[in-house]
């Protein structure tokens, strides 16, 4: 007899839940990319009762109020759809366009830096109201093309009017949708055995907004530490041996 060690490496997978469904069922799934950690902690909620005739107060009772999961990730892939999860936002797509005289905000000095509404700029043109164009260099210089950002070099500069093409752009609201929920499915391969996988499923998690989302990189990679609460599926059918919150599944030898 050996011992079945285990070593886990996979694939961490989301769907959507299709509440449409009885019992729910998971649509298609997402698979998150890299991740440095996935953990699960489950608890109980308890209120224990002690006797109160020996004079020692012993623990004669426990009594179980509830139970309850969290799910713990640490994400590498800064995917749009997982930036999605950790802001509570939701991807909106513009397509690539020009815009033409658009308008500087009023009460400017030479020097003020200004952000043009589009970012990823190019074809940056100044024209004052009588349509002459200015010179970049030295009416004007575009200090990050990325952000759509200029600064203003010279008086005649801070009346004009700007044209420009920008890229086509993906964008996120912050908390600008309800808190996600998912089906969570670990797809999961026993690196010290071959051929020996291992299927966590949990049928309904409930992301967290990211606590410590770090825009700033000076060692190593970024990481999207993401949280959820693992929530009881009442769908899922009452008599069903794997219960509300979800499976852990391996091959029968």
């Amino acid at each position: 007899m050996s011992d079945l060690l285990m070593s886990l490496q996979g694939t961490i997978n989301l769907a959507t839940r299709n509440t449409a469904c009885s019992p729910v069922r998971p649509n298609a799934f997402r698979h998150v990319g890299t991740a440095d950690s996935c953990e699960m902690e489950l608890s109980v909620e308890t209120v224990t009762q002690n006797e109160s005739y020996t004079g020692q107060r012993l623990q004669v009772g426990e009594l179980t109020l509830g139970k309850s999961g969290t799910l713990n990730l640490t994400l590498k892939d800064w995917s749009i759809e997982n930036i999605a999860l950790a802001l509570y936002g939701e991807k909106i797509t513009v397509n690539s366009g020009i815009a033409t005289d658009e308008k500087l905000p009023e009460n400017l000095i030479i020097g003020d830096r200004i952000k043009l509404t589009h970012p990823f700029v190019a074809d940056v043109e100044l024209k004052t109201p009588d349509g002459s164009t200015l010179v970049l260099g030295t009416d004007y210089e575009i200090e990050s093309a990325h952000a759509g950002l200029i600064k203003l070099l010279t008086t005649t500069a801070l009346t004009a009017t700007v044209d420009y093409s920008y890229a086509k752009k993906e964008s996120l609201g912050i908390f600008t949708r309800q808190p996600p929920e998912r089906w969570f499915m670990l797809d999961g391969i026993n690196t010290d055995r071959e051929n020996e996988h291992v299927i966590v499923e949990l049928f309904r998690v409930k992301f967290n907004p990211i606590s410590n989302f770090s825009l700033l990189h000076n060692e190593g990679y970024g990481e999207l530490p993401l949280t959820a609460t693992v929530l009881a599926d009442m769908s899922q059918n009452k008599d069903s041996s794997l219960g509300y919150f979800g499976s852990y599944v391996q091959k029968a030898k």
